[in-house]
């Protein structure tokens, strides 16, 4: 333990090892601040490609690390292994434990339980640096417009470095004595590889995006350049071409405001081989200062970032002036140099440090698993039906998920069957069934549209229903629904709904007078959706928007009980379900007087 310590004192800090001398690249700071600086803005909402800065940073990172690796475990010890992976983890922990205690404050303040609950299971995962795992196992889709009130969705990116951080030693460590061209030849295969697997349309997008064996590519491609360039800071390749390149790798990375649409692969590609190219030709004489200096301090303008932004969202709303943006701004400046200068500069690597780390590490880990397993509930919440003394996990999930025990076959028991196929949309509308006066009159069964034998049981369950319900297209209807029901039962398409993009924004309001009489304008893609059901399916459309409209063309977001209609900006609330079926004539949707 104590050769280990020693050997951190002496490592480099995560983003300033050279692979050939000492010389710290100036312009690879200056891509890093470009790179940054790309992020910030895509999360803020000006910069549609602005992601692909991450893929700079993964090819920077690979560069950097890499040939790092080689000279530290030439002796190929586990010693040198264990001292390579806790420099990198002490390194980027202080950072990550302020940010994450931060977050824990900030969302005691008014966070809903859900919302709650689902930052304290991303501190969690981001203190074991595995959030992209967590985020590639439920949200999936880093693009979806639910993410942007997500603080820490942006550590999954911290989550792959430390896994390559762990991985990579290991490589390393396969002979007993690494040779140059044996860890070439490893480093090569590994990268075509996962470059291959990448490009194979077998896998998933979000294993493809949060998964280290699809990004490894990226970083070998940077640790290739650097073990197979022995001259990289020699500044004669500094030249004409190099700029161009350079010029090129922005416009890249700015691609969003060329005219068309461009492939996310082919962006993704592009940027990693113009990266690279810039590398090779260093462009430290042309760098610039400022975005250097942002580029040394990336981490810490990486981790405030979306922290700043996702909260101003949740408390104040997503809309961002250019006032508004220049004060987040300053905010994160302000964060940024301070966790640069009194946090990452000044971190001492020695036995109390480690101990004063994990001590904080299992005071942040517990609380936020407390706040887990008590489902994000702190106090109570009239408008969701929620008591603290009364809090177990899975409470929304127990009630919109509850019509799965009815897929099953119809029984022979004298009610109106009612068959209802589809997502979790046409899991609401059960619920809204069931909440109505004729719960009693009614057996439903549902079957999910992404399950497999949907087919199948269409065919066995259709020709006993009185009435069908589904939640798509009459182009996405399955055929056998229609060659399978009986002649005279109608089908119902059910609309899709939503009630904005974030509760918080109205809780926070909870002590204003007219806190119930909130509303907000309902999104235009479920607005075209909805013009397409409707004009595909006519009167045999249900429409569950425009019974919640109020006279100014904005969606009620409270029953007039003051109860939120839905509890994710999606999907009902017992009491949302409650408020429907009061607004709509169930009997003419159910066949009652079959």
């Amino acid at each position: 333990m104590k050769q280990i310590i020693q050997d951190l004192k002496s490592g480099a800090t995560i983003l300033e090892e050279v692979p050939i001398t000492h010389m710290r690249r100036l312009d690879i700071d200056m891509l890093k601040g470009l790179a940054i600086i790309s992020v910030v803005l895509y999360h803020a909402g000006f910069l549609d490609t602005g992601y692909l800065g991450v893929d700079m940073f993964l090819v920077i990172s690979g560069y950097l690390t890499i040939p790092s690796v080689i000279r530290r475990l030439e002796n190929n010890n586990w010693e040198g292994y264990l001292s390579f992976v806790l420099n990198r983890v002490v390194r980027l922990y202080p950072v990550v434990f302020i940010a994450c205690f931060a977050c824990l404050l900030t969302g005691v303040y008014g966070m809903l339980p859900d919302d709650f609950e689902n930052l304290s299971e991303s501190i969690i995962a981001t203190e074991i640096m595995s959030n992209n795992i967590l985020a590639y196992l439920t949200v999936g889709n880093y693009w979806d417009v639910w993410n942007e009130y997500k603080p820490l969705m942006h550590t999954w990116y911290l989550g792959i470095l430390v896994e390559f951080y762990i991985f990579i030693p290991l490589l390393v460590m396969i002979g007993k004595k690494v040779e140059r061209r044996g860890i070439l030849a490893m480093v090569a295969l590994l990268t075509f590889i996962s470059l291959a697997i990448y490009l194979m349309p077998y896998f998933s997008d979000p294993a493809k995006f949060y998964l280290l064996p699809f990004r490894f590519f990226e970083f070998g491609i940077g640790g290739l350049l650097a073990i197979c360039s022995a001259t990289v800071n020699k500044r004669n390749r500094q030249n004409s071409l190099g700029i161009v390149l350079l010029i090129g790798l922005m416009v890249v990375v700015c691609s969003a405001w060329l005219p068309g649409q461009i492939d996310k692969v082919i962006l993704l590609l592009s940027v990693v081989v113009l990266t690279t190219t810039v590398i090779y030709f260093d462009l430290s004489g042309i760098s610039n200062n400022l975005i250097g200096y942002i580029g040394k301090m990336s981490l810490s303008v990486y981790i405030w970032h979306q922290i700043i932004l996702a909260f101003w969202r949740y408390y104040f709303g997503k809309d961002i002036g250019i006032g508004t943006w220049f004060l987040l701004l300053g905010v994160l400046s302000v964060l940024s140099l301070l966790s640069y200068h009194l946090i990452e500069n000044k971190v001492s690597i020695n036995k109390k440090s480690i101990l004063t780390m994990a001590i904080v590490w299992s005071l942040i880990f517990t609380s936020s698993m407390g706040i887990y397993m008590n489902a994000g509930i702190i106090r109570d919440v009239p408008e969701l039906d929620l008591k603290v003394n009364e809090a177990h996990r899975g409470m929304f999930k127990d009630y919109s998920d509850k019509i799965y025990a009815m897929d099953k076959d119809f029984e022979e028991d004298g009610k109106i069957k009612v068959l209802v196929l589809g997502n979790s949309f046409a899991r609401d509308w059960a619920n809204i069934l069931l909440e109505s006066k004729y719960k009693d009159s009614i057996s439903i069964s549902y079957a999910h549209d992404q399950q497999s034998g949907f087919d199948e049981k269409i065919k066995k369950r259709a020709p006993k229903a009185d009435v069908i319900f589904v939640n798509s297209l009459k182009e996405e209807v399955p055929v056998c629904l229609w060659t399978s029901k009986k002649e005279d039962v109608r089908v119902w398409c059910i609309g899709n709904k939503n009630f904005g993009e974030s509760n918080g924004i109205f809780y926070t309001h909870r002590n204003e007078p007219d806190y119930m009489n909130q509303s907000v304008i309902c999104s235009n893609q479920v607005i075209k959706d909805n013009i397409r059901r409707k004009q595909d399916w006519g009167d045999s459309f249900i429409d569950l928007m425009s019974p919640v409209t109020t006279p100014k063309g904005e969606i009620r977001v409270f029953t007039p009980e003051g109860k939120f209609i839905s509890m994710d900006t999606r999907h009902l609330t017992k009491a949302g379900a409650q408020y429907y079926t009061r607004l709509l004539e169930i009997e003419k949707y159910i066949n009652k007087d079959r």
